[in-house]
């Protein structure tokens, strides 16, 4: 049903999960990510970090999304993500394509980044940062870490806890800094 629900938003989440079928738009991201970033002169920032996709299949950057979206850096050995990547699915599987959920493996092994992914039935486009890049370009290393991010990677909000969200307060926050509603 997953499945279903992505292709009828014109979502390709295939590059960046546990498929070897190709992104659309020459992105790991697939259509959530413009093929090249709109605007270069922004300067540092998380959005100007370039990230592998998980599979390897490519790079992106997230000033490349060309929608609202919630990015959750993750490791299989925080105790919290392990309570939080079932939310984050959660949220995901409700979203619709009103909003893009992007998991990051932060500072983490590609054997337990991947082992977390099957055990937890993680479907979202995931991408892989082993030396937390993203984390310290927005002045955060204890994960787990939630950035509400704008069309073309603009921080809205981060939130950071070691209290894991849950789908209802990942809604909530979507809809306070991004302006969507996401309900269920």
């Amino acid at each position: 049903m997953l499945a279903v629900l992505l292709a009828m938003v014109a979502v390709s989440t295939a590059g960046c999960s546990s498929s070897s079928t190709p992104a659309a738009a020459g992105t790991c991201l697939g259509e959530i990510a413009a093929a090249s970033p709109a605007d270069t002169s922004a300067g540092p920032g998380p959005g100007g970090v370039a990230l592998d996709c998980f599979d390897g299949s490519g790079s992106v950057r997230l000033d490349q999304l060309t929608t609202p979206a919630v990015v959750n850096l993750w490791a299989g050995w925080c105790a919290p993500c392990r309570q939080e990547l079932p939310e984050m699915q959660k949220f995901a599987d409700a979203a619709s394509g009103k909003v893009a959920v992007v998991g990051v493996d932060s500072a983490d092994t590609k054997t337990s980044g991947s082992s977390l992914i099957d055990d937890k039935h993680l479907t979202y486009p995931m991408l892989f940062d082993p030396h937390s890049t993203l984390g310290r370009s927005i002045s955060q290393s204890v994960l787990p870490v939630t950035v509400f991010m704008r069309p073309g990677g603009a921080v809205a909000y981060v939130y950071h806890s070691q209290t894991p969200l849950d789908s209802v307060k990942i809604a909530a926050l979507a809809q306070q800094y991004l302006g969507v509603r996401v309900s269920g």
